[in-house]
């Protein structure tokens, strides 16, 4: 599939500032709404060729708002609507969907960190020619303390913490630069150590900023599955 545009959005107190948003997200839209939305629509304005379709692919969806939902039941009964759409991870594809007029194929893929490769992966069967890939997760207090936690803490520890990365594809072109992934397969020993669950993502967006040809495996110690991305550019 042909890499046609990417984008890599990672938040600072400054560029959370100066993103242009539409209205309907300005005030009260989750803060991984905008991360995505911000990678989303810089991929986009970079190519002419319009996405038919989109696939998102994110770990842990809206953690924040699933949250600040389950508090609410548990201290007062009732939680909010709005914070109960956000938490349902396709909120997010549906959004970016209406944002960018995107009509086709529309999916969420949760495989924790390997939730990258499997989105790419899942590029190759939609009918559309074109696809929005969009990779987003976020850090919260809430998992360095699980993580901490963990018996083999190491593990989402490594790499960068949180961002969105927007690619968008197309599989009907041979030309360069090629991106693949492989299914996700169990394994009895990770070729690799698992980074954070963004850090697949970053790297991806690190080999194609800088036009290099190169793979990236991934690893989910909750699944215990590994997978390949390959980037090709000559």
């Amino acid at each position: 599939m042909r890499v046609l545009a990417h984008s890599l959005f990672i938040p600072t107190a400054q560029n959370r500032e100066e993103l242009n948003l539409p209205a309907s997200l300005k005030r009260r839209a989750p803060r991984i709404w905008k991360l995505a939305y911000a990678a989303a629509t810089e991929a986009v304005a970079q190519t002419t060729i319009k996405p038919e379709s989109i696939i998102v692919g994110t770990a842990l969806g809206a953690l924040d708002e699933t949250v600040r939902f389950i508090e609410k039941i548990h201290t007062s009964n009732m939680g909010s609507p709005r914070q109960f759409i956000a938490s349902v991870h396709n909120s997010m594809s549906g959004m970016l969907a209406m944002e960018l007029g995107i009509t086709g194929t529309n999916l969420t893929i949760c495989e924790s960190t390997n939730s990258t490769a499997a989105a790419i992966h899942a590029a190759r069967f939609i009918p559309e020619s074109t696809v929005l890939i969009v990779i987003v997760d976020e850090q919260l207090p809430l998992l360095e303390k699980i993580y901490h936690s963990c018996s083999n803490n190491h593990y989402f520890t490594e790499g960068t913490q949180e961002g969105a990365l927007a690619i968008v594809l197309d599989h009907t072109d041979s030309r360069f630069p090629q991106l693949s992934a492989t299914a996700t397969q169990p394994c009895t020993v990770p070729s690799t150590q698992s980074g954070t669950l963004f850090s697949t993502a970053s790297d991806l967006a690190d080999l194609l900023d800088k036009k290099y040809s190169g793979t990236i495996d991934s690893y989910s110690p909750t699944a215990n599955c590994s997978a390949r991305i390959t980037v090709k550019n000559d």
